[in-house]
């Protein structure tokens, strides 16, 4: 009897403690090699606000994101471009795991010389692929998105 007893505890124990999918996005923040700190880090969960937070002060962040959602995050200073990730944390096949993915942001100021026009608009996206392939980013989605946003600059 007490040994069935521990067996469901222990049971118990590892599906109430048992981990979610979750990615963390970390990374850090610049502008021409100079780190930025205290850049404002918003992160939207299925078009809410979810959480806000700022970098640190050598430009690094570090964000945890439940898997299951749609994030936009965006990265915003005064003076400087705002530049806005989307990151598709569903998948019809992953519902668990821990992800991980290191994503580096240029942040430019607004008026700065030299900045090369392909890469705005600041907009991109990150998709979860499957359990080995884990996170990528989206060379589709920036090639699209910088058309019509030239569409919309002529």
């Amino acid at each position: 009897m007490r040994l069935l007893l521990f067996l469901f505890i222990i049971g118990f124990s590892s599906v109430s403690f048992a981990q979610k999918g979750k990615l963390t996005l970390q990374g850090r923040v610049e502008n021409q090699n100079i780190r930025l700190p205290q850049v404002i880090i918003e992160v939207y969960k299925d078009n809410e606000l979810y959480l806000t937070d700022s970098t640190e002060r050598n430009g690094g962040y570090r964000v945890e994101l439940d898997l299951g959602f749609v994030y936009n995050v965006t990265f915003k200073k005064n003076d400087y471009v705002r530049k806005s990730i989307a990151v598709v944390t569903k998948s019809g096949k992953v519902k668990q795991g821990r992800f991980f993915f290191q994503l580096d942001i240029e942040l430019f100021r607004l008026e700065q010389e030299g900045v090369d026009q392909t890469v705005l608009p600041p907009a991109a996206m990150l998709y979860l692929v499957n359990e080995k392939t884990g996170f990528t980013f989206d060379k589709r989605y920036v090639k699209w998105i910088s058309g019509e946003y030239k569409e919309l600059d002529e």
